[in-house]
């Protein structure tokens, strides 16, 4: 299925000014209402969803910022914007999440008398309601878009939704149990806390650079291995400048023979498609397979070696100029790297006394 871009079609946009309306919504009754039943757990699931208007205007803002065009000063774009605008998000709800949960374990020693009314319980029912429809809208627009933005409003909505039916649920007992309001409030602060740490772990791994992930590895891989001149692929680089936009990189193999023009055109057909259904900025770089009898030894040699997963651009010089091989290994083996690389240049100065200059790269493909 042809995937929509997030940024043409305006759904970001769309589902973040339903988010803030909602929220808004539901905030202001559940803080009233919380402080008329003296509820901390009521008020404090008010707060949380001030706390999810406040992180839809912001994250408007950052999905604004990160569409700015390429720049002079930002020649790559404006785009892991979002992601900073995310840890921002993220801090705020962290703070508010730490103040209620010290409230919340105050309470539990001087508990109130809460009581719910039919008002406050029937609120929490419409609530609950309410965020279940934008849960369903959040599932639609991931399925079209398959972008990350969604994801995580679909799996707040759903914390919420846990909050409110816990509270109102718990909300039967707080007669004969008055600290159980207390302890209701701590298990809502508690959600917000981890509410807080996903959204930093989510943000600040891509800012950092973090692993490729497995479905943007697949979707690469497919599309460059779809085409009749590729032999094999190595080398794959993929950086997500924002949530629903990828740049990669990528070597391939294809026969020594074959001419720019033979490929060219076929490989413009992949990386346009990529770029048109899935927001992806591949580059791919061209390396004639190997085929003469000494690289060729010399690549099944390295290939040998413990933690060795892949040799490429092996090129051996002439006259003292240096020579050159690329060697992947597995995240697993990096620890391992300069053992591999000693083996590395044993095998290779046995088979072609040079100065080699290893290059020594982790590979996700």
């Amino acid at each position: 299925m042809e995937k929509t871009n997030i940024k043409d079609n305006k759904i970001g946009e769309r589902v973040g000014i339903i988010s803030i309306v909602l929220n808004l919504l539901l905030s202001v009754p559940k803080m009233i209402l919380g402080g008329i039943t003296n509820s901390v757990a009521l008020f404090t699931d008010g707060v949380n969803n001030a706390s999810d208007c406040l992180t839809g205007v912001i994250t408007l803002v950052g999905m604004k910022a990160s569409k700015k065009p390429r720049d002079i000063d930002h020649p790559y774009g404006h785009e892991k914007a979002e992601y900073i605008t995310g840890f921002i998000i993220a801090l705020l709800t962290a703070v508010v999440g730490f103040e209620f949960l010290t409230t919340s374990i105050k309470s539990i020693f001087n508990p109130r008398d809460a009581s719910l009314d039919t008002i406050s319980r029937i609120f929490l029912a419409i609530s609950m309601l309410l965020k279940a429809i934008f849960v369903e809208i959040n599932q639609r627009a991931f399925k079209k878009t398959q972008s990350t933005v969604f994801k995580a409003n679909k799996e707040d909505a759903s914390i919420d939704i846990a909050i409110s039916a816990f509270i109102l649920i718990s909300s039967y007992f707080f007669v004969k149990y008055p600290w159980l309001d207390a302890f209701a409030g701590i298990v809502v602060s508690l959600l917000i806390l981890y509410n807080a740490f996903s959204t930093v772990k989510d943000t600040i791994s891509p800012i950092l650079g973090e692993a490729p992930r497995r479905e943007d590895i697949k979707l690469i891989r497919e599309a460059v291995l779809s085409s009749k001149y590729v032999s094999s692929l190595h080398n794959l680089y993929v950086d997500r400048r924002s949530m629903d936009s990828i740049f990669a990189t990528v070597d391939v193999e294809v026969e020594p023979e074959l001419t720019i023009g033979e490929v060219h055109d076929d490989f413009e057909r992949i990386t346009a498609t990529l770029r048109r259904d899935h927001n992806v900025e591949l580059v791919i770089h061209i390396e004639p397979k190997t085929l003469d009898e000494k690289r060729t030894n010399i690549k099944k040699k390295l290939l040998n070696l413990t933690g060795v997963l892949g040799v490429s651009d092996i090129l051996i010089g002439t006259e003292g100029e240096d020579s050159f091989v690329t060697i992947s290994i597995t995240p697993q083996n990096l620890e391992h790297k300069d053992d591999i690389k000693k083996e590395c240049l044993e095998i290779l100065n046995e088979e072609e006394k040079s100065n080699w200059i290893v290059d020594i790269i982790v590979s996700f493909s």
